[in-house]
């Protein structure tokens, strides 16, 4: 009997044991977690101190709360694997916490850390959802006020300031060479002065002034270039003005007062690096009496040379005694580029084969 009674004990036990494993599985798979609540989404420390940081809330429920935590910058601030901030350092760093079952899972606190000394801003706490908030009171506005004009004029100066009629008034200024060609126009503001152009050469004159005062300006003028005779002998490099861009350029070199040129070598300096001189032509004003020898290679101090047999009087002149063509090269920057010739004592000579000076006048390549 008492064997009947173990057997039937045995039995239920083994029951009991089934009955519990198949509704409480030993290996049921851990609930992975949806969302993660911190207690905290924003914190300020001084440097040197703590604060635990803790998960809130999971979803749903039953999900693990296990956790990993990560700071963004170990340099600002480190966090422990229990989720203890330490701050090291003033600046910005985010600390993110990571679901051990489910790493897609993150949520994150970001960490202002200051020195000592300096204020925290107060947090500002979150909403609580349980609470009503209170309903905003709704202001009416004030109608607004009605002002009489008074018969009185008013004292009270306005608001913009009374313009001078002349303080905004401009002027014209030209300025015209002695043949009338224009030489600039300008807007000057009535009382200044105005800034005058440089004036042309003109072969044979030499530029004395303007025939009016550009000092003060009043009024819309015109302002001639006045000249006077240029009575030295001379040799004068014309200028001329080009814009980036033009290649050729041509320059005259003009004999002034011609003493009578039997025979003559000069040389030309510029600048090769900007500009290049590709042909030299004969000038009209001793073309016909004189044999011209253009130098070999055209390069920076190249020579020149006229030689004649005999000259009568009617065939001394002034006038262009060479034309030089320069190409400005691809580098060039804007600005002015002297043109200069030198002669040795005795390159010239007159019809008694007598050495002349010269005065020697550089010209210019203005390149704007």
């Amino acid at each position: 009997m008492k064997s009947v009674k173990k057997r039937i004990a045995y039995a239920l036990i083994f029951a009991l044991c089934i009955s519990g494993l198949t509704r409480y599985p030993m290996m049921q798979a851990k609930v992975k977690a949806k969302k993660i609540t911190l207690n905290c989404k924003k914190k300020t420390l001084y440097v040197g101190a703590k604060f635990k940081l803790k998960v809130k809330k999971v979803k749903p429920k039953k999900a693990s709360k296990k956790v990993t935590w990560k700071s963004s910058n170990k340099k600002i601030l480190t966090v422990s694997k229990s989720g203890v901030v330490k701050a090291k350092k003033a600046g910005r760093a985010t600390v993110v916490v990571c679901s051990k079952v489910n790493k897609r899972v993150k949520a994150k606190c970001i960490f202002t850390v200051v020195k000592k000394g300096n204020s925290i801003p107060k947090q500002t706490p979150a909403p609580n959802k349980y609470i009503t908030p209170r309903p905003k009171a709704t202001l009416t506005p004030l109608p607004t006020p009605t002002v009489t004009p008074s018969s009185e004029p008013s004292t009270q100066p306005t608001t913009e300031p009374t313009k001078n009629p002349e303080q905004d008034e401009m002027c014209t200024v030209q300025f015209v060479d002695c043949d009338g060609t224009l030489l600039l126009q300008t807007k000057v503001k009535k009382g200044d002065s105005a800034t005058p152009p440089e004036p042309p050469k003109r072969v044979g004159y030499l530029f004395s002034g303007w025939d009016k005062d550009y000092g003060n300006v009043m009024e819309d003028m015109t302002i001639k270039a006045l000249y006077e005779k240029d009575n030295a002998v001379a040799l004068i490099v014309d200028d001329a003005v080009v814009k980036n861009g033009e290649k050729d350029v041509f320059l005259p070199v003009y004999v002034n007062q011609n003493p009578g040129i039997l025979g003559m070598t000069f040389s030309v300096l510029f600048d090769d690096n900007s500009l290049e001189l590709v042909d030299a032509l004969n000038g009209d004003a001793v073309s016909d009496v004189l044999t011209f020898t253009k130098a070999n290679i055209l390069k920076n101090n190249c020579r020149f040379t006229w030689d004649g047999q005999e000259m009568d009087d009617k065939d001394v002149k002034d006038g262009q005694v060479l034309i030089l063509k320069f190409k400005l090269k691809d580098n060039i920057e804007p600005g002015e580029y002297n043109i200069n010739i030198y002669y040795n004592e005795g390159d010239i000579v007159n019809r008694d084969l007598q050495p002349i000076n010269f005065e020697l006048r550089s010209g210019k390549i203005t390149v704007s």
